[in-house]
C-alpha cells in the first residue's frame, strides 16, 4: 500500500533482535543506520530505532479462525532531512505525493495492525502515522491507512507464521504441474495517504485496487491489478487509473 511505501523503508542496514512468548506473542527490536550507502560518517547519518509486538487474542481450535493484532514504533533522530513520498502503487510511475526534504529534530512513527482470517477469507486494517518535530514546518503529522480483503476462490488458507507474527503466501493445493489449476485469489484494497500538514503540501492520495492472483505452483504466480487513483495536491484534484500485471518466478 502507498502508506507503507511512504513511511516504512523497504531496505536499510542494521541489527534486529526478535523472539516469541508462546504461540500467540512475538516481539522485535532493531537499530539502523545507512551510512554504508552514503558519503557521510556514521555519526552524521540518521539513526533509527524500531520495535514491534504482535498478539493473537483469539484463535479457534483448528486454527482456521484467527485474529491478529500488532503495534510498531519507529524513532528517528533526523540528523538528515526527512522525506516522505509514494507512487500510486505502480512501480513504474512518478511519485504522486511527496513532501520533499523536511528538516526536523526527530520523528516518531506509529503502526497499528489488525487482521482477521477465517479459512479462505482474510481481512486487514493498518494505520501508520508519523509525528515530525519540525518547528519551521509547523510540526506536521503525516498519516495514512489501508483496508485489505482477500478471498481464495479455490479454498486454500494462508497459514500464520507464529515466530514472525505474519501470514504466509497462499498455499497451492492442486498445482498445475501436478494436474491441477493452481490457486486463485481475489483481492481488494483501499488505501489513503495524507502528506499535507503544517507548511508542507505533499498531497493527499486515495487508491482503490482490485486484483486477481493465480498461483500456478508455490514458486510461480501471475497477478493482475486494476487501480483507481484520486490525487489532491496544490489545490488541484485529479483522477487516474491503470492496469498492472506481474509475473513472479522463485528459482530457489
Amino acid at each position: 500500500a502507498a502508506v507503507n511505501d511512504a513511511f516504512l523503508p523497504a531496505r536499510t542496514h542494521g541489527l534486529v533482535l526478535s523472539g516469541t512468548g508462546g504461540d500467540r506473542f512475538t516481539w522485535a527490536v532493531g537499530a539502523f543506520n545507512d551510512w554504508i550507502d552514503g558519503d557521510e560518517s556514521f555519526s552524521d547519518t540518521t539513526n533509527a530505532y524500531t520495535g514491534r509486538v504482535t498478539w493473537v487474542p483469539a484463535v479457534s481450535r483448528d486454527e482456521s479462525n484467527l485474529l491478529h493484532l500488532g503495534l510498531g514504533l519507529r524513532y528517528s533522530d533526523a540528523k538528515q532531512p526527512l522525506r516522505f513520498a509514494s507512487r500510486p502503487e505502480f512501480f513504474v510511475a512518478p511519485r504522486y505525493v511527496d513532501t520533499g526534504p523536511v528538516a526536523a529534530d526527530q520523528a516518531m512513527t506509529y503502526n497499528l495492525e489488525a487482521y482477521w482470517r477465517n479459512g479462505p477469507f482474510l481481512a486487514g486494517f493498518e494505520y501508520i502515522g508519523t509525528d515530525v518535530d519540525s518547528a519551521e514546518s509547523g510540526d506536521p503529522f503525516f498519516k495514512g491507512y489501508s483496508i485489505t480483503g482477500a478471498w481464495a476462490l479455490t479454498g486454500e488458507m494462508r497459514t500464520y507464521r507464529k515466530r514472525g507474527g505474519q501470514f504466509n503466501p497462499l498455499p497451492v493445493s492442486r498445482a498445475v504441474d501436478k494436474g491441477g489449476w493452481g490457486a486463485f485469489e481475489i483481492t481488494l484494497r483501499y488505501s489513503r495517504l495524507d502528506l499535507t500538514e503544517g507548511t508542507v503540501d505533499g498531497g493527499e492520495m486515495d487508491v482503490l485496487s482490485l486484483g486477481l492472483n493465480w498461483w500456478q505452483t508455490r514458486r510461480s504466480q501471475l497477478s493482475v491489478n486494476y487501480r483507481y487513483v484520486v490525487l489532491d495536491r496544490f489545490g488541484i484534484q485529479g483522477r487516474s487509473s491503470g492496469l498492472n500485471a506481474r509475473l513472479l518466478l522463485m528459482l530457489d
